[in-house]
């Protein structure tokens, strides 16, 4: 049970895992599928001591409830840093002129900008390709091996590190999305330019299908940028998940 409960925490910060149009059904036997495979490499002194100490109702749910807390924050730290994907796409949207394109977003079931939907799915495209799961799987187990049950290891240090999380979504949300957010800027300022001097000039017919145009050369240009931070991001967040862990 103290397995089933860690590796349910973990998985909520899975990329995948957060999608509401998979069922519960599947999502547990996942968790379960997945707790059972880690069963073997469990250190053997965890039996030896679930074998002397006799646990009541009280002392079992706080055991469950520590695991999954430590799941949790862990999760916690993915789904903060997963989200920068979203902030990026309505900024770059707003400025674009895409703001008003809205689609169904499979992995928080919500409705957001398509380019963020497009920036979400690449992400969790590249989590895939690069192997992450099968590392972030390898990362559930080895939790195991350096954390009994019940070791509560979240401290004030972690909680002001997933605290730093969340300025940190801003800056990556930046570096992906200020090179076309200046590149408007620019037209905006060179259309202002043109309707001063030129007064029958429409200006509005021009600027609206240019930004488009603009703004998806630009998305096309940027996505080996793009790649890079999603890395960077990828790095942080296994990063963070080692400095809670303690690995």
């Amino acid at each position: 049970m103290v397995v089933v409960s860690r590796m349910a925490g973990l998985f909520m910060g899975f990329p995948l895992f957060r999608s509401t149009f998979i069922s519960m059904k599947i999502k547990m036997t996942i968790i379960l599928a997945c707790s059972i495979l880690v069963l073997p490499a469990l250190p053997s002194e965890w039996s030896e001591q679930a074998l002397q100490i006799n646990l009541d109702i009280f002392s079992l749910f706080t055991l469950l409830l520590v695991d999954m807390l430590i799941g949790l924050t862990v999760g916690l730290c993915v789904n903060l840093l997963m989200e920068v994907t979203v902030l990026a796409g309505q900024f770059i949207s707003i400025n674009v002129g895409y703001a008003m394109s809205r689609q169904m977003d499979p992995t928080s079931g919500e409705q957001s900008t398509t380019i963020s939907f497009m920036l979400t799915q690449m992400m969790i495209i590249l989590f895939l390709a690069l192997d992450l799961h099968l590392l972030f799987i390898r990362v559930a187990a080895e939790s195991f091996s350096h954390h009994q049950p019940g070791q509560n290891i979240i401290t004030y240090d972690h909680m002001i590190t997933i605290v730093n999380l969340g300025s940190n979504i801003f800056t990556y949300a930046l570096q992906m999305s200020i090179p076309i957010i200046a590149v408007m800027l620019v037209i905006n300022i060179s259309m202002g330019i043109i309707s001063r001097f030129g007064q029958d000039f429409q200006v509005l017919m021009i600027s609206f299908p240019l930004r488009l145009g603009v703004g998806l050369m630009m998305l096309i240009f940027l996505m080996p940028a793009f790649i890079t931070v999603f890395t960077d991001i990828y790095d942080e967040i296994f990063r963070n998940i080692g400095d809670i862990l303690g690995f």
